[in-house]
């Protein structure tokens, strides 16, 4: 399921923010993970990629954090609400982390 909020589009811009939604070239996101287009939409139908939309407040006022999550990588898109691309990153998750709701499940 393709989370509300963010959409993934083919469209002309790459980010495009209309009627208090996201609209987002697959080819973006998938830049951002170094993986095939083409892949966008299956992963988030099945879960394994997630997003996350977070409005600034105070100095932060007019700006938007999309956070896009798919394995041990988060990719970050700061965008005005005019969907302005102002910044983006990458940052990979330590993967000998464990959460402690996964290591719970492992002694379960």
């Amino acid at each position: 399921m393709i989370p509300s909020g963010v959409a993934v589009t083919g469209a002309t811009n790459a980010v495009e923010f209309a009627d208090g939604e996201f609209s987002i070239e697959a080819t973006v996101i998938a830049e951002g993970f170094a993986i095939d287009p083409a892949l966008i939409q299956p992963r988030m139908r099945e879960g394994k990629l997630t997003s996350r939309c977070e409005r600034g407040v105070d100095q932060d006022a007019g700006h938007y954090r999309l956070t896009f999550f798919y394995d041990s990588r988060r990719f970050h898109l700061i965008v005005d609400e005019t969907g302005n691309l102002l910044e983006r990153s990458v940052t990979v998750s330590d993967p000998s982390r464990v959460s402690f709701r996964d290591a719970r499940k492992e002694t379960l």
